[in-house]
């Protein structure tokens, strides 16, 4: 039982870590909230976006766009047109392509990887309740870090 919550610690230490590193390398990451795109990207995935030029979207790339109202989506390029610079996409679990075409500034970027299940978290840390307790934990951290510190090491008698 320890070794388990052991592990599911040190998965959500890595999953924090992840979510913090990539936003500092100009990832974008977003939680995938419907099945379109299943089973290459399952519900709760969480999918990591790269802006790139147009040119860099190709046939089958991945990409993440905004639609009309702001809400991100995250399905496949079936065709582009040059001339317009827009694109054509779909999701693997659908039967027909979108029904408008993309263009291009509606693009945040292309799908570099996603993990399964970090979509979750991703949510939850986005909400009130996930960022009360993510403060939480690190405040209840530090008092422990300075309630267990050696009060001899402390001044500097080892």
């Amino acid at each position: 039982m320890k070794k388990t919550g052991q592990l599911i610690t040190v998965l959500l230490l890595a999953a924090l870590l992840l979510i913090a590193v990539s936003g500092l390398s100009g990832y974008r990451k977003y939680a995938v909230t419907s099945a379109s795109m299943a089973p290459a990207i399952p519900v709760g995935s969480c999918v990591f976006v790269h802006a790139v030029p147009f040119g860099e979207i190709t046939e089958q790339s991945v990409i993440t766009y905004r639609l009309g109202n702001g809400m991100p989506v995250t399905h496949r390029v079936v065709a582009i047109d040059e001339k317009t610079h827009t694109f054509v996409t779909k999701g693997d679990a659908n039967e027909q392509p979108d029904a408008s075409g993309i263009p291009y500034t509606q693009i945040i970027g292309k799908v570099c990887f996603s993990v399964p299940y970090l979509g979750f978290v991703l949510i939850f840390l986005q909400s009130i309740c996930g960022r009360i307790l993510l403060a939480g934990t690190v405040l209840a951290a530090a008092i422990c870090e300075l309630l267990l510190i050696d009060p001899k090491r402390k001044r500097g008698k080892l």
